[in-house]
C-alpha cells in the first residue's frame, strides 16, 4: 500500500478591519504561525492549528511598514519596519508576544527590507547596502557581508546551519540584472562562491526567490521552468523542475524549504493565479496546490515571504484573498492528506433501501487496481462514503469493479462499505 500525499484547504484565517493587506507575510514554525498586515502595522499570532492567540502592534508611533516582512524559529518573532525612520528596524518578540529587542538600521547599514533567521543566527538585508548578521535574539553582531557594488544587494537572503546567502541582481555575461547570490561561511564570515543560473537570462533575477533551512538551499529562477537545491555551503543538489505548466521565467520567484517538502510558487507570469507545487527535499514531485481551485484572487503579486509551512501544513498569504474581518487579505491553511492505493476485487450483493443501494463488500480479493481519494467519514472500523457512479439492473449477486475513492489521514484497511447511488 502507497500512501501518497496531497493538500486541501480546511481553514482561512482573516485580518482585523484596521489594514488592508494581511497576509502580505505568513511563516510559520513547529508550534506556531505569525502573519503580517503592512498597511495595518500589525501582526497577528496563532497556534500551529489556526487558533488565534494574540495580536502584535509596532512599537513606534509613526510606523511605515510593520507587518509586512517578517519570520519566526522555534524561540522568537521577527517582524521588520523597514520604512521606519528611513533606515528600517527589526523588532523581536518572544512567543508569548513581549518585545525583546530592537534593531534600528542606520545610513550605512540599514535593516529589514529582507529577513531570515535559523535557530541560530538572524541575517537581514536591504537593497545597495552591507548585510549584517547577528545572534538568534539580536543582542550579538556576528559579523557584516560586504557591500561590493552589486545592484540591489541584500534583496533577498537565506541561512543554512552553517552560511549565509545574499541576493543581487548583477548582469551575467552580459546579460543586463541576470542576477548572483554569495555564499559566506558563518564562522569565519568568508566568501566561499558566488552562485549563478545554469543558464542566464536577461532580466532572470536568479536569487528573487530563495530559502534555507538546515542542509538545505533552494533558488529560483535558474532557467524558465526550473529552480535549484543546493546543500548547506551552497553545492549544487540538484534541479527542480515546473511540473505541467508554461515554462515561465518566474517559476521560483517565491520558494520554502520546510522539514519535509520545498514549495515553489510558479505563478504564470504574475499575472494568472498561479500554483504551489510541493516537492520532495531531494526535488522529486508530490503534488500541486492550485489557486484558480481553491476559488481564491490572484496571490501571485506578493512579496518573498507568503509561502511556508507549519510541520506538514501549508500556509499561502495574499491581500487580494477575501477576508471575514473586516480589512482584506488572508492566510490559507492546507492540511495533507494522503492517496492510499492498493488492489482489490470483490462480489456485491445489493440491498435497495429508500433511495440508495447498499452493498455489502465480501472478500474475493484479486489484483484489481483500486484507487483511494476524498471521502466522508469512519464508521466503526470501516470507511463509509458515496461514489457518483449510475448503476443500472438487478445489482444482486452481480459481480462488478469499481474505481472508488476515500481520503484518508491514516492508512486504510482494504475491507469496506460502500453506498451506490441507485
Amino acid at each position: 500500500m502507497a500512501a501518497v500525499p496531497f493538500w486541501t484547504d480546511s481553514l482561512l484565517l482573516s485580518g482585523d478591519a484596521d489594514g488592508q493587506e494581511f497576509g502580505d507575510s505568513v511563516q510559520g514554525s513547529a508550534t506556531h504561525i505569525v502573519a503580517g498586515d503592512g498597511d495595518g502595522q500589525y501582526a497577528k499570532v496563532y497556534d500551529n492549528a489556526g487558533v488565534f492567540l494574540f495580536r502584535i502592534d509596532s512599537p513606534e508611533t509613526t510606523p511605515e511598514s510593520f507587518g509586512e516582512v517578517l519570520t519566526i524559529n522555534s524561540t522568537y518573532i521577527y517582524i521588520t519596519d523597514y520604512g521606519y525612520n528611513t533606515n528600517g528596524a527589526v523588532y523581536i518578540y518572544d512567543l508569548l508576544g513581549s518585545l525583546v529587542n530592537t534593531i534600528y538600521g542606520t545610513v550605512t547599514v540599514p535593516v529589514g527590507y529582507s529577513i531570515a533567521v535559523s535557530e541560530t543566527h538572524m541575517i537581514t538585508g536591504w537593497e545597495n547596502a552591507e548585510v549584517p548578521v547577528y545572534n538568534a535574539d539580536g543582542s550579538v553582531l556576528q559579523g557584516t557581508i560586504p557591500y561590493t557594488g552589486t545592484p540591489y544587494f541584500g534583496y533577498a537572503v537565506a541561512l543554512t546551519d552553517d552560511h549565509a546567502f545574499v541576493t543581487g541582481f548583477p548582469d551575467v555575461s552580459g546579460l543586463t540584472e541576470a542576477g548572483s547570490v554569495v555564499v559566506y561561511d558563518l564562522a569565519t564570515f568568508t566568501l566561499v562562491r558566488t552562485l549563478t543560473a545554469s543558464i542566464p537570462n536577461e532580466y532572470g533575477y536568479f536569487g528573487w526567490g530563495m530559502h534555507g533551512k538546515g542542509n538545505r538551499l533552494v533558488i529560483g529562477g535558474d532557467s524558465p521552468g526550473t529552480a535549484n537545491i543546493y546543500t548547506s555551503d551552497g553545492t549544487f543538489y540538484s534541479h527542480i523542475l515546473c511540473n505541467s505548466c508554461n515554462m515561465t521565467e518566474t517559476f521560483g520567484s517565491t520558494v520554502y524549504v520546510g522539514d519535509n517538502y520545498i514549495l515553489v510558487m510558479s505563478d504564470y507570469g504574475r499575472y494568472d493565479y498561479g500554483t504551489v507545487q510541493v516537492f520532495t527535499l531531494n526535488g522529486g514531485y508530490v503534488s500541486t496546490v492550485d489557486m484558480v481551485r481553491l476559488q481564491y484572487t490572484d496571490i501571485s503579486s506578493q512579496g518573498e515571504n507568503f509561502l511556508s509551512m507549519t510541520g506538514d501544513t501549508i500556509l499561502i498569504g495574499g491581500d487580494d484573498i477575501p477576508s471575514s474581518g473586516g480589512g482584506d487579505g488572508g492566510v490559507i491553511i492546507l492540511d495533507q492528506k494522503h492517496y492510499d492505493e492498493f488492489t482489490v476485487s470483490h462480489n456485491i450483493e445489493a440491498q435497495i433501501i429508500d433511495d440508495m443501494v447498499i452493498a455489502y463488500s465480501l472478500t474475493d480479493y484479486s489484483e484489481i487496481p483500486f484507487e483511494i481519494s476524498y471521502g466522508v467519514d469512519q464508521v466503526e472500523n470501516f470507511y463509509d462514503f458515496t461514489v457518483s457512479h449510475s448503476v443500472q439492473g438487478n445489482l444482486s449477486m452481480v459481480p462488478f469493479d469499481i474505481l472508488y475513492s476515500i481520503e484518508s489521514d491514516t492508512p486504510l484497511s482494504a475491507k469496506i462499505i460502500t453506498r451506490i447511488n441507485s
